[in-house]
């Protein structure tokens, strides 16, 4: 609220109060904003921290009032900021607060400019873009330019992008961007990003013609873009996106790449834009119409000679549909004796580039492709076999280019044509043809085919047998190979499916889709869009399918290796150099496939018995979060199916799914139990509550079998997911009978990687703290307080579990607190007991306690060290007090093989992350305790310890962490604190100090150092 009243206060002061104006051009402050505009602008440089700052290669996030002001759409407070630094410094200085204050290091993720709140009037932009447009050789422009083109044209949402830059006032923001990128035209040819999104925006409204050809000029003459096969394939992406263009926009483009004098470009381009837009090149060209006499020649000379766009009499004639005189110039091929120059000079015509087949495709000529086709498979029949001549050749690339540009027309008469003259077996070789370097299904057509109208086009041509429909052949092609099934099922549509149900039936259909994916949770995605064309017997076919139990699977290997086949004669070499590398797998599982350069690829294969697909499924959710992205999709799919099979067969077979059980019992047991409640609401209610009944009277009573049986392979995380998962299943659902044994199978320990571990302990460690609060209630209210004493105090390793829980980083006291007062204070004296001997044991193995898992968060790390801390100076005796600061400075940590730091400097080194967890406070608890218990001295000691030379506050510091920097300075005496915060400002002030001359800072130079690797990468 004070922001938006603010922004609205400032309003008419930069939008029209003369004397302020007055005073910004006499660079007039008055003392106290002048001394706060000084102020920001030396936070504004500290967004840009030298390297040394942190071992964490994350974006640092920092309070800026210039970025949060035009982020958050207060442009008025932006306007008024600039004002006051125009004021105050030189234009090259604010061009390095603007900077760093808006363009994110090479070390972060980018920070977007946010379309419709940075920029929503032109004078925020124009303001914002005139401080760039200084230096074109500054290498900061490169950086400038990328953010804006990626930011303010976001090619992941065109959308977005057209509601934004379809309104008038923005016409002169992309005015003024133009501008800027002509005026640095040294920094923007380096540039190769994704271009096409403001080529498609250009194309997409009538009121940009003129942005457009300015746009084309600037790429025109940029180095990315003066090969003209790189710029054509930029043009074709955009011209093949044709529902986004206004109409004559490509012919637009045609003329203004005709003015620049790129005829080598347009010549790329024809044939392309033929399939996309016939017109768009009649007034650049037109093939000139053959005569009768032009077919008589038999100079070979004359039939082979090109115009400028690189069309012979051959391809005049296809273009046209002129089949008399075509069919006499094939004739005459026929008769001339050629030599092998002239035949290959003859095969070029027929072969190379954009063919006299593809034109005649592109003109609807069906009599002329057929022609064609019968004169090469005559004259040249060895061009229409094998693997290198079908992949690319010229019918694989002319079916190529009307997939691309989503011509239906063209796509079907190549196809029709080809299954004529040359057979429906050769048409289907050629829809797989692979790539013969690589083989590799991703350069198929079949599989590479984006668009669901073609797709169907082609699926409906395969189908069609001399008249009759077949679909084993379109089932054997989905399914020749895992991707092609994935692929292909993403488009087929209603009529389609049901002719592939209609091969083998709804069953072994399911089973083939599952059998063809690598992943159970991508199968169902899948599936799911085609449930809602099943009808009710396939329906009962697909649910039986999914809950079938006992079959098997085949599991590959990882990788795949490619050697010398001689090589592999050497029986001993399998052992050292490929088996080793696939996994745990037997001789009798390796597969050898030959390929035709003289080497062998190897891979491992085995049968495995499979649980069942929806098992499979399910389980695969086990651990994860629904705020996680794909497990959205996961848990979607799964409430749709049930949806889906409840609204048409039922609650009973709803129930089913719910109810199933695998060799591993019910699979709902290991889901998350928010999963389990919503995929219940999908039932109808009396369907929800006999469910729950069959749970409570079936499901086994909890063991150690409940747990352990299957977390094999689990990482610590994941597996304290799935115990929290089982345990609230089991207090959710579970009978007297079922949680007979559940306190003693929670505290039962066993060996885990040489460790002692008990279930309650990995909840306990890895789980949110306010999921272990309520299972803690859970199990207050079902068992009572005993049992939730000794979930916190059985012994694990000689320490009990609450005290265990130190070296995982646990806040102990903290978590006393949400207990009873009975069950805290018995606690709190088994602690008090104990504590001496575990403070002894933190800095005897300080390495178990300060060094941490390596898949803990860095933030986490923080907090966790610091409440370690804590508890060892709110427990020492005398003795361990005094020896506490000595400890932590000088006991070491591993922070690489070859480096280590003390306990104190390995906190610090990290980011603290101020905005979203609680370090700041606990950086304050654990200095006032260093305060009260050991005196200021202690507290001054620590501040100023020292990584490599310089003292730790520094670090947070310089990464603009100022709630941490207070913290740390509070607990000091009043002299102290001054003098400190006198050295850290000099400090700062030496570091970030912009010359007048607006040369770099001391950070600017470390960090843009090593920005220049990524710079040269990213050209390259």
């Amino acid at each position: 609220g004070v922001q938006v009243f603010f922004d609205c206060m400032v309003k008419h002061v930069v939008d029209e109060d003369e004397e302020w104006r007055n005073q910004i051009d006499r660079r007039q402050l008055p003392h106290r904003l002048k001394k706060l505009t000084e102020n920001l602008f030396t936070q504004f440089l500290r967004s840009f921290p030298p390297v040394w700052s942190s071992d964490q290669v994350s974006r640092l996030y920092f309070a800026n009032a210039l970025n949060f002001s035009l982020l958050n759409g207060k442009g008025n407070i932006f306007l008024l900021l600039c004002d006051c630094l125009d004021a105050t410094f030189e234009r090259e200085q604010i061009h390095w607060a603007m900077f760093t204050s808006f363009i994110p290091s090479y070390l972060s993720t980018s920070i977007n400019f946010s379309l419709h709140a940075c920029f929503k009037e032109n004078k925020l932009f124009k303001r914002f873009v005139n401080y760039f447009d200084i230096d074109p050789a500054s290498p900061s422009t490169y950086s400038v330019i990328k953010e804006l083109i990626q930011g303010m044209l976001p090619y992941y949402s065109s959308e977005m992008g057209r509601s934004f830059w379809y309104r008038d006032e923005h016409q002169q923001t992309m005015s003024d961007l133009l501008q800027f990128l002509e005026n640095q035209h040294v920094a923007f040819n380096r540039y190769f990003g994704p271009n096409a999104s403001i080529l498609e925006l250009l194309m997409g409204s009538d009121n940009y013609r003129s942005h457009l050809e300015t746009f084309l000029k600037l790429l025109s003459k940029s180095t990315a873009y003066s090969d003209d096969i790189k710029f054509a394939k930029l043009l074709m992406e955009v011209f093949c996106s044709k529902e986004q263009q206004m109409p004559g926009q490509i012919a637009k483009t045609l003329a203004v790449l005709h003015g620049l004098g790129r005829s080598t470009l347009l010549v790329q381009l024809y044939g392309g834009v033929l399939a996309v837009k016939p017109e768009a090149f009649q007034t650049l060209y037109q093939p000139r119409r053959l005569e009768q006499e032009d077919a008589i020649s038999t100079d070979l000379v004359k039939f082979l000679e090109t115009d400028s766009y690189g069309m012979t009499r051959l391809h005049r004639a296809a273009f046209y549909g002129d089949v008399e005189i075509l069919d006499q110039m094939l004739a005459r091929f026929g008769q001339l004796e050629l030599d092998d120059e002239a035949k290959q000079a003859v095969r070029l015509v027929l072969l190379e580039g954009y063919t006299p087949f593809y034109f005649a495709a592109v003109k609807s000529h069906e009599k002329v492709c057929s022609n064609l086709l019968i004169f090469v498979k005559d004259i040249f029949p060895d061009l229409l076999t094998g693997k290198s001549t079908l992949f690319n050749g010229f019918i694989h690339r002319s079916l190529n280019r009307a997939m691309k540009s989503e011509n239906v027309e063209i796509f079907q008469l190549i196809s029709k044509v080809v299954k004529k003259e040359l057979g429906h077996a050769y048409l289907l070789d050629l829809l797989i043809a692979t790539d013969p370097p690589t083989f590799k299904i991703e350069s198929t057509i079949f599989y590479s085919c984006w668009s669901e109208k073609v797709f169907n086009a082609m699926a409906k041509i395969i189908v069609d047998r001399d008249g009759t429909v077949d679909y084993k052949c379109l089932n054997d092609l989905i399914f020749n190979g895992k991707e092609l099934a994935r692929n292909a099922l993403q488009y087929v549509d209603a009529e389609h499916l049901q002719g592939l149900l209609s091969v083998e039936g709804a069953y072994t259909f399911t089973k083939r889709v599952f059998d063809a994916s690598f992943y159970t949770s991508g199968v169902f995605y899948q599936l799911l869009k085609m449930l809602k064309n099943f009808n009710q017997t396939q329906l009962l076919d697909f649910v039986k399918m999914i809950t079938l139990k006992g079959d098997t699977k085949i599991v590959k290997s990882c990788g795949s290796f490619t050697f010398s086949t001689v090589r592999l004669s050497d029986p001993t070499y399998c052992d050292k150099f490929i088996k080793p590398f696939l996994g745990n797998y037997t001789d009798d599982d390796l597969v050898f496939t030959e390929n035709d350069d003289g080497t062998t690829t190897v891979h491992a294969e085995r049968a495995v018995p499979r649980n069942s697909f929806w098992g499979d499924f399910l389980r695969s959710t086990i651990t994860s979060s629904l705020d996680n992205f794909e497990t959205r999709i996961d848990v979607d799919s799964i409430l749709k199916c049930l949806t889906c099979v409840s609204d048409k067969l039922g609650g009973d077979h709803a129930q089913e799914l719910l109810l199933h059980q695998d060799d591993r019992g019910y699979v709902v047991i290991d889901l998350s139990q928010e999963i389990v409640k919503l995929m219940l609401k999908r039932l109808p209610e009396n369907s929800q509550e006999e469910v729950k009944l069959k749970w409570k009277e079936n499901v086994p009573p909890m063991t150690k079998d409940s747990f352990f049986h299957s977390t094999e392979g689990f990482y610590s995380l994941k597996m304290a997911k799935y115990y929290s998962n089982v345990l609230q299943f089991y207090l959710d659902f579970g009978s007297e009978v079922q949680l007979g044994e559940c306190v003693d199978v929670l505290t039962s320990v066993c060996l885990i990687d040489g460790q002692q571990r008990s279930v309650w302990s990995y909840i306990c460690e890895h789980c949110e703290v306010t999921k272990t609060n309520e299972l803690l209630k859970s199990v207050l209210e079902t068992f009572g307080r005993e049992a939730v004493k000794k979930l916190l105090l059985h012994e694990m390793d000689q320490f009990h579990l609450i005290l265990k829980a130190l070296s995982w980083g646990e806040d102990i006291d903290g978590r006393l607190e949400t207990l009873p007062q009975e069950i805290q204070n018995d606690i709190q004296q088994v602690v008090e007991q104990k504590a001496t001997q575990i403070i002894d044991e933190v800095f005897l193995h300080q390495k178990t306690y300060f060094e941490g898992p390596r898949e803990q968060l860095s933030r986490d790390k923080y907090k966790k060290r610091l409440n370690i801390l804590v508890f060892v100076l709110k427990y020492s005796n005398a003795q361990q007090l005094e020896q506490f600061v000595e400890k932590i400075t000088t006991l070491q940590v591993f922070v690489n093989i070859q480096k280590t730091r003390s306990i104190w400097a390995d906190i610090l080194i990290y980011l603290c992350d101020e905005t979203r967890t609680k370090n700041v406070a606990t950086m304050n608890i654990f200095l006032e305790c260093v305060s009260q218990r050991l005196g200021t001295n202690a507290v001054k000691e620590l501040v100023l310890h020292k990584i490599d030379d310089k003292p730790v506050i520094y670090f947070p510091a310089v990464r603009g962490e100022e709630k941490m920097m207070e913290a740390m300075l509070a607990h000091l005496d009043t002299k102290n604190r001054k003098k400190i915060q006198r050295q850290v400002n000099e400090f700062l002030d030496t570091t970030f100090e912009v010359p007048s001359d607006g040369g770099f800072t001391t950070a600017m130079i470390i960090r843009l150092q090593c920005e220049q690797y990524e710079l040269l990468d990213e050209c390259f």
